[in-house]
């Protein structure tokens, strides 16, 4: 059966920041605080991190069969200029496929039904390989 997975970067002590908050730059500093290359799909994306962060890495790149991703990232990273830094497919949850991208190829498709069944299509494309969710948006509901 093939996992489902998610992760998040944090602080040590608990916080994930955000642009609107500040200090979101200093969550992704592992990436380059270190001498052990790392080389991504994007031959200008290599992470310099520590053994044992590379180790993590690697082992993660190697367990991932496809990810799942909503519109909001996809559009942010410019579909990381056409295919992932960790060279698998993504499953694009949104509500319309973007200008100029067919709805489905080898480095994402689009899936406009909803996540349960962006899901599956990446449980389908990662076969026996872990499907790696990236989380949305934090919203804060207020009682009215």
């Amino acid at each position: 059966m093939t996992k489902v997975t998610t992760g998040a970067t944090m602080s040590l002590d608990g916080y994930i920041a955000d642009a609107s908050h500040g200090g979101f730059e200093y969550l992704f500093q592992w990436y380059e605080n270190g001498d052990v290359e790392t080389p991504t799909a994007d031959p200008e994306l290599t992470f310099r991190t520590s053994a044992t962060s590379a180790r993590h890495l690697r082992a993660l790149t190697e367990r991932t069969g496809a990810l799942v991703v909503g519109r909001r990232l996809f559009d942010i990273t410019s579909g990381w200029g056409g295919r992932h830094p960790l060279d698998v497919p993504v499953v694009v949850v949104t509500h319309s496929v973007p200008e100029g991208w067919a709805a489905e190829n080898d480095s994402f498709v689009f899936v406009s039904d909803g996540i349960e069944s962006a899901v599956a299509r990446a449980k389908a494309i990662a076969g026996d390989k872990e499907v790696g969710v990236n989380g949305g948006t934090y919203r804060v509901r207020r009682a009215s």
